[in-house]
């Protein structure tokens, strides 16, 4: 693979505000990359500036090598697909689709021939003539990535193109979009704030917070790798308790968790440079083991013990609330246990996080 999109220390401001804070990216041609984190974050605007349609106060933008930092956006060979899809409501979805291609002066042939093999990539072959007016969600929002695919960009930008769409039909037609991906090769760049989206649908993930990239990795990486707190509280690790540790040569040593020493092997603690200091333990709910009070624990793991406060179901487990002292741990089990009942969370240590504050 080579790099495709390149992106160096790029800054944006709005005004006296700084948005993106020197920030650097390189995307390998027929990646799908996700942008992701919450609102105000920098992704939306880091997209936009990829595009042109937000000017870099500094830093460099090259696709292809070719330096694209300061060019319009309709001298870049990129296409965007927008949160609101932006359709023309009184067109067709095959005029919708033809748009671009009629704006780059292509044949009436030409124009025929690839609006036809785009809606039938789309599976939208029946509904060519139909206003998108008249369409469904998912099918106008397959229209407008079938007009940005139609005029054959070498980047294809998405800006969040499902959050108009329900649930049940956002994960069918995320599907859609990286099997259409794969199929042809693209390169794409997506912003999404769903990180199961970004999950499903991206090769690499770019974390970022407040103007800067917290992480780059592939899903596997940042979920069970997560390089810093942030991270790891973003990826789902919800389950958090402040401790005190110390390094040795066998690995981390953490004085006390509710009562309990708790030992990390070499490797599995993360963002300990210091020999000893203040920090958080994450874990996540499907990472604990919910068992009865007085159970032996099994080895390289340890036990919390609570009380089960609240038992929800929201599909194929249950998720339990457990009070441990002062604070209450989500903890996902096959099997309910009773409201109030006196539990042991028994947690491997492979499979917590642990920081320094």
């Amino acid at each position: 693979m080579s790099v495709f999109l390149q992106i160096e220390n790029l800054s944006v401001s709005y005004g006296a505000v700084r948005v993106l804070h020197g920030t650097s990216l390189s995307v390998e041609k027929g990646e799908l990359v996700a942008l992701l984190g919450a609102s105000g974050c920098g992704k939306t605007t880091l997209l936009r500036t990829i595009s042109g349609f937000i000017e870099a106060e500094k830093g460099q933008i090259r696709l292809e090598g070719e330096d694209i930092t300061f060019q319009p956006p309709e001298k870049r060979d990129t296409a965007m697909v927008f949160q609101s899809y932006a359709l023309w409501p009184h067109m067709t979805a095959f005029e919708n689709i033809a748009y671009g291609l009629r704006l780059r002066k292509k044949s009436k042939a030409e124009i025929t021939k690839t609006v036809s093999d785009t809606l039938d990539l789309l599976g939208l072959s029946e509904f060519g003539d139909r206003l998108v007016a008249n369409l469904s969600g998912g099918q106008r929002q397959r229209v407008a990535l079938g007009r940005a695919l139609a005029v054959n960009p070498s980047l294809l930008l998405l800006d969040e193109p499902l959050s108009n769409l329900d649930a049940r039909i956002r994960q069918h037609v995320r599907h859609e979009i990286k099997a259409i991906q794969n199929r042809l090769g693209i390169t794409a760049v997506m912003v999404t704030h769903d990180r199961e989206e970004a999950m499903v649908m991206a090769d690499r993930i770019v974390v970022m917070n407040k103007g800067k990239i917290e992480q780059i990795g592939s899903p596997e990486e940042l979920y069970n790798r997560p390089a810093t707190a942030f991270v790891a509280d973003f990826m789902g690790a919800d389950n958090q308790i402040s401790v005190e540790w110390r390094k040795d040569k066998n690995g981390c040593q953490i004085s006390s968790v509710y009562g309990e020493p708790v030992a990390l092997k070499s490797g599995e603690e993360n963002g300990l440079s210091a020999p000893a200091g203040k920090g958080t333990l994450f874990f996540r709910s499907e990472a604990a083991m919910l068992v009865e009070a007085g159970t032996q624990p099994a080895e390289n793991s340890f036990v919390l013990k609570g009380k089960v406060e609240q038992i929800t179901y929201p599909g194929g487990f249950y998720r339990h609330a457990v009070r441990v002292g002062e604070q209450t741990f989500l903890v996902d089990h096959g099997a309910a246990f009773g409201q109030g009942a006196m539990v042991h969370l028994e947690i491997p240590t492979h499979r917590v996080h642990l920081f320094a504050a």
